[in-house]
């Protein structure tokens, strides 16, 4: 492995023989898109219309030479052109995208579903580590559609989880996360109201959810319910059938 391509976070390309950074700017979406899809191809009329979309074709098309004969001379066999299209050579690049969607597909395979939380808990550490301190708001979401929304489903699917399981300490700190992402999500939100009951904080968890005035959510079908048991002070026998105190979630 030559080089390493950070895309989760602030991109970087970092040269895997010294570990210093390499300077990139203007190619730097077309080394994250590829990184992204990798290892599948992409076509070279998919790169134009995913980087250069209302640009005329020729223009684009050009724009895609130029760069590609300036990253190849930066990155000498990184990147592989087939007739299925443009790819990163997968012993010469990694890219942390491709780690993490290796992490999930591995807590996947398995029987038990401890063994599964676990394995996701550790992609979803890995996921977010690596975007911390960069903002959500600073990704170029359009080039990154497909790793956040498998960090969508890896959330939903912890929470899920984590209910099931008694970790309710973790599914609140994953949905208090997740949320900053999909503010609206009524998943999210009806795990985080119900972790944070069996936490002995479902009260504040409601005024969270209420401040947001959003009415759509504060009525749905999934999400209504659970405040109302909060506001009820209903406890968690009601629910699981066993009183789960916030020492033995944890």
């Amino acid at each position: 492995m030559e080089f390493r391509i950070e895309v989760l976070g602030p991109f970087k390309l970092v040269n895997l023989r010294d570990g210093a950074s390499i300077p990139l700017r203007s190619n730097a979406k077309i080394l994250a898109y590829l990184a992204v899809q990798a290892p599948q191809p992409v076509s070279r009329r998919a790169v134009v219309h995913e980087l250069w979309p209302g640009v005329e074709a020729e223009v684009a098309n050009n724009r895609l030479r130029v760069a590609l004969a300036k990253l190849r001379q930066l990155l000498p066999n990184a990147i592989v052109e087939s007739q299925d299209g443009l790819t990163l050579h997968p012993d010469v690049v990694e890219c942390d995208a491709r780690v993490f969607r290796a992490m999930v597909d591995e807590s996947r395979d398995t029987s038990r579903e401890e063994d599964e939380f676990d394995g996701l808990q550790e992609a979803y550490r890995y996921f977010y580590r690596n975007v911390r301190g960069s903002g959500f708001e600073s990704w170029p979401l359009e080039v990154l559609k497909e790793p956040i929304d498998t960090f969508h489903t890896v959330c939903i699917r912890m929470a899920e989880l984590g209910l099931k399981l008694r970790r309710t300490n973790i599914v609140s700190e994953i949905c208090a996360r997740a949320l900053l992402l999909w503010p609206r999500d009524t998943t999210l939100w009806k795990a985080m109201l119900e972790a944070r009951n069996s936490l002995g904080q479902g009260e504040a968890a409601v005024r969270e959810i209420s401040a947001t005035k959003d009415r759509a959510l504060l009525t749905d079908k999934e999400v209504r319910p659970v405040i109302d048991r909060i506001l009820k002070g209903d406890s968690d026998e009601t629910r699981y059938g066993v009183s789960i105190s916030a020492s033995e979630a944890n």
